[in-house]
């Protein structure tokens, strides 16, 4: 009855850790794809800013092409140059919307796993209901994200980026009919630069738990 018990014991204790490894594996992952979004969004903000300069540009070439004149220059060929160089600029913004994309798409496929291992964890944890007794391992265990925490933090930021994704998408849709002038285009880059969808804060706390734990298992570790 002991050995059977003990044997039990272990089996749950493993398959706890093996859990808690994927669970944290996620978090991890979902930090990662925070940090992927972050760069792609900096990259994107910059061509939105050169956008708006060389839409500048071109318009005070049309403005002032008798001044374009007295400076030895084409003003024609000055605004062929402005409009391919724009032309390039989307090109670049379109490529960036795929790297969004692919960033979504990496939101979904963690969601899924999350959902997977929130399934494992509740069949493991209902049928473990006696409290473990104080160890390094459980200090672990109660340091570590539960698969819960994980699936809702990763549940709210693929929605969130999702919605964000879309959102700019319809902004670069429409972008082409604010080149007008700078100040719609100004418009357009405030809009994109605010990520109304994306609450950061959500990201900051997951990963500042991530954090948490790795530090504090690090300790017991080390003392173990």
């Amino acid at each position: 009855m002991t050995s059977t018990l003990l044997k039990t014991t272990t089996t749950n204790m493993q398959q706890q850790i093996q859990i808690r490894t994927t669970c944290t594996t996620l978090v991890t992952c979902a930090v990662t794809i925070c940090k992927s979004w972050a760069q792609y969004d900096a990259t994107s903000q910059l061509l939105l800013r050169s956008l708006s300069n060389i839409l500048s540009q071109r318009i005070a070439s049309q403005e002032q092409a008798a001044k374009v004149l007295d400076l030895g220059s084409d003003p024609t060929q000055l605004v062929y140059k402005q409009t391919v160089a724009i032309e390039q600029t989307f090109e670049r913004l379109h490529h960036i919307m795929n790297e969004f994309h692919s960033v979504v798409h990496s939101w979904e496929l963690l969601a899924s796993e999350s959902v997977k291992l929130l399934g494992k964890s509740v069949s493991l944890f209902s049928l473990d209901k006696e409290p473990a007794p104080l160890s390094n391992e459980s200090l672990i265990q109660t340091a570590a994200i539960r698969p819960e925490h994980a699936h809702q933090y990763i549940a709210d930021l693929c929605s969130m980026y999702t919605k964000e994704y879309q959102y700019r998408q319809s902004l670069l849709e429409t972008l082409p009919m604010h080149l007008s002038s700078v100040s719609q285009l100004e418009t357009v880059l405030e809009r994109w630069s605010s990520q109304l969808h994306i609450q950061h804060h959500v990201a900051q706390e997951m990963e500042e738990r991530l954090k948490l734990y790795k530090a504090i298992k690090k300790t017991v570790e080390a003392v173990d």
